[in-house]
């Protein structure tokens, strides 16, 4: 059989030989999704004491790009400086739990960093975790 199935595109279309009209053809793949990125989450004002400044410093290796979201807070955009970012959280109050409430970790603010390898394969990210 041919190779046409193994490519990222997204719609596919195979030849068929023998095919007649009013002809039952079956078809059976798997779909395999591979990582692109790495991506980590840092959750701020926990600890239970209002804090001046919350600091996330995210340095990567050269060519890498960074994208990032700021969940349940505006947040400020980093300070870059060459492949270092730098985010900041100022003035958090802590988070009081309730008995009955949500859990602290699902209320406080969290920013959501991904880390996008240059040519974005997974082999680029093994590289660079030292797992190849």
């Amino acid at each position: 059989m041919s190779t046409d199935f193994e490519s990222d595109a997204t719609a596919r279309a195979v030849a068929l030989e023998g095919v007649k009209k009013g002809s039952l053809v079956f078809t059976e793949f798997d779909a395999e999704k591979k990582p692109y990125t790495l991506t980590e989450s840092f959750a701020f004002g926990r600890g239970g004491r209002p804090v001046a400044v919350e600091r996330v410093i995210v340095e990567l290796p050269p060519g890498w790009s960074l994208r990032h979201a700021w969940l349940r807070t505006s947040g400020v955009e980093p300070a870059r400086d060459g492949n270092t970012w730098t985010f900041e959280l100022r003035d958090s109050t802590p988070v009081d739990a309730e008995t009955l409430g949500p859990d602290p970790d699902e209320i406080v603010p969290r920013l959501v960093v991904a880390m996008i390898p240059p040519d974005g394969t997974t082999a680029a990210i093994l590289r660079a975790a030292g797992l190849e």
